[in-house]
């Protein structure tokens, strides 16, 4: 289809005697998102990394747009612990701005003023452009990070449990965040987490993954009501008891 931007085709990985895929099957449609949620072994890493090109996969196919020859500039990862790995001694300014650099992207000015709007795009001011990475707080880091991610404007954002880390305060903003940047840029998103609710909230798709294979794949308000497989209708039971013991927190 005309509309498709990622196609992943029979893709497998194994480290060792441990099948990390196994025949795994996704399609995401140009400006849509999608949750890809399971446990801890599921499979869901492995899939972002062999997406993102971390990882060859030793069998099938990923395309991007029809090719199987894109680079890591058409599609940005963001890992879990993205934002407390940015160089402490960058300024925000020269954090944002390092992918253009490394990718010998326009003149030093030219490259300031991208990181700069791309600041501001993710809710920082723009004065903030001078201070440095370790000055900003978890919230703050973690908007450097998504900046950082989009100023190559890559076709598609996979954040691989990069909200799983924040406080709840931080994780509604930060999705709001992205809920806004997607409307406004039409971003196409892969949300990766273990939380159903938290991928719901993002996703307008959700597949689960246990074992190595996708083996739920629906829309998100239908797999949270009404759970087919029996792994989803754990994370889906996991996520109502998280959400419950937040309201009595």
């Amino acid at each position: 289809m005309a509309d498709t931007l990622l196609e992943v085709r029979g893709v497998r990985k194994s480290f060792g005697d441990t099948a990390a895929l196994r025949a795994t099957d996704l399609e995401l449609r140009r400006g849509a998102a999608l949750g890809i949620v399971g446990g801890s072994g599921s499979g869901k890493s492995t899939l972002a990394r062999c997406i993102a090109r971390f990882e060859r996969p030793d069998a099938g196919q990923v395309r991007i747009g029809g090719r199987t020859d894109y680079g890591h500039t058409d599609v940005q990862l963001i890992f879990q612990e993205a934002a407390a790995s940015l160089n402490p001694r960058f300024t925000a300014e020269e954090v944002v701005a390092e992918p253009l650099l490394i990718q010998r992207r326009g003149t030093a000015h030219e490259r300031g003023k991208a990181a700069r709007k791309w600041i501001e795009t993710v809710g920082l001011r723009a004065d903030s452009a001078p201070k440095r990475a370790l000055s900003f707080s978890g919230g703050e880091r973690q908007r450097l990070a998504i900046a950082r991610a989009l100023i190559l404007e890559p076709s598609l954002l996979i954040l691989d449990e990069s909200l799983s880390g924040l406080d709840l305060l931080l994780q509604a903003q930060i999705t709001a965040l992205l809920l806004d940047l997607r409307k406004r840029l039409g971003l196409t998103l892969i949300l990766i987490s273990h939380d159903l609710a938290l991928a719901a909230r993002i996703g307008d798709e959700i597949a689960v993954m246990d074992q190595g294979a996708v083996v739920e794949w629906a829309p998100s308000s239908d797999l949270i009501a009404r759970p087919a497989h029996p792994r989803s209708a754990e994370l889906a039971a996991a996520s109502e008891w998280l959400s419950l013991r937040s309201a009595l927190a």
